[in-house]
């Protein structure tokens, strides 16, 4: 497995549509965007982001080469777009739509004879804030944390625990969430309230047995799992990653 063609998904998109696929020509493409400071660490506060289309046409090791990343459009600052991040994109999607729709006559040089190209967006890169935004279900992501913290804050207010877990949480027992918490104080979480939280939502056969130690949260646990099943689906993860983009 040497590129993003050998993926599942590349092999799913093929079945999915065929009339694409017989075509070498038609162009395959990915969408990174994320938010940086043109200013550097030290300079004022701004966000700028922009959007860079990389194209998967290409062998191994051209894939992911500057001259073949693209800058599409740029989002100006001095704010994060958020919720309005399709609203700035929406020219890129609009040509995106009819590239897939219509496709565009395109010059093959190699067999100097004219062809209808089309293309379409494989996937899109970008860090879990971004992906919200990309999706349009960062509101919703919101509100979830919000509910889960006023959850957690009930659990704190009719708790009883031991005097220094007590002591660790008073500070926030009277705001709506938590901020701030330390890596103890996630544990203390983890291992004390989520027991709490599930116990009338399993079984008690399953929830007497069930142990919350800090080591299954760790991502490290999760890794052996999640990587082969990420690779298999995705290819490669060098073209699918955000350090071309952000070097």
């Amino acid at each position: 497995m040497t590129h993003p063609s050998h993926s599942g998904t590349w092999h799913h998109f093929n079945d999915l549509y065929p009339d694409f696929a017989s075509q070498s020509r038609n162009v395959r493409i990915g969408l990174y965007t994320d938010g940086f400071n043109p200013f550097g660490q030290f300079g004022r506060n701004y966000s700028c982001w922009p959007v860079i289309v990389c194209v998967y046409n290409l062998s191994p090791g051209l894939c992911m080469k500057y001259p073949y990343i693209f800058l599409s459009p740029i989002v100006p600052g001095p704010k994060s777009p958020e919720r309005d991040l399709d609203v700035f994109l929406r020219p890129l999607i609009d040509e995106l739509t009819l590239l897939w729709n219509d496709g565009i006559v395109t010059y093959d040089v190699a067999r100097k004879e004219n062809f209808t190209m089309r293309v379409t967006l494989m996937w899109t890169i970008s860090d879990f804030p971004t992906y919200g935004m990309l999706s349009g279900l960062m509101a919703n992501w919101r509100a979830r944390i919000v509910w889960r913290r006023r959850i957690h804050t009930t659990f704190v207010k009719v708790g009883s625990f031991q005097m220094g877990v007590q002591a660790i949480f008073s500070r926030f027992t009277m705001i709506e969430g938590f901020t701030g918490l330390k890596s103890h104080d996630c544990h203390v979480l983890m291992e004390k309230l989520l027991p709490v939280a599930f116990r009338h939502l399993l079984p008690d056969a399953i929830w007497e047995a069930v142990i919350f130690p800090p080591t299954f949260f760790d991502v490290m646990e999760h890794l052996p799992i999640h990587l082969p099943y990420e690779a298999i689906n995705g290819g490669p993860c060098q073209y699918r990653w955000m350090y071309p983009f952000e070097s």
